[in-house]
């Protein structure tokens, strides 16, 4: 399981389509039945009734849906905070008066 498949179940469960999350998501839809079909078999449970144009969850599909949300949303925190990581700046900041008394070779060239 991954954060795609976990994507791909829930647009499912939203749309109450393969077809329409298989545009929704930009995938064919062949590749999107593929992928819920393996990650049934890793679970071992059938998370959606399929019935002639109709898409139901199942018990275990309401289960992984209500699990899934909560994953998704921390996975996105995480990224969130990851980016904001990367955003901080540091800042060395240095009196230049408590500076002169020391020897100026001793500092990096930005310090003379």
């Amino acid at each position: 399981m991954n954060l795609r498949n976990i994507e791909y179940v829930l647009s499912i469960a939203e749309t109450g389509s393969f077809s329409k999350s298989a545009k929704h998501l930009y995938i064919s839809q062949p590749a999107l039945s593929q992928a819920i079909l393996r990650l049934e078999d890793d679970l071992g449970v059938k998370l959606f009734i399929r019935r002639d144009n109709e898409t139901a969850l199942t018990r275990a599909g309401e289960l992984f849906v209500k699990d899934a949300k909560k994953i998704l949303m921390i996975s996105n925190q995480i990224k969130k905070k990851m980016e904001d990581i990367q955003q901080v700046r540091h800042y060395i900041a240095i009196l230049r008066k408590q500076c002169d008394h020391h020897e100026p070779a001793g500092y990096p060239p930005f310090f003379s």
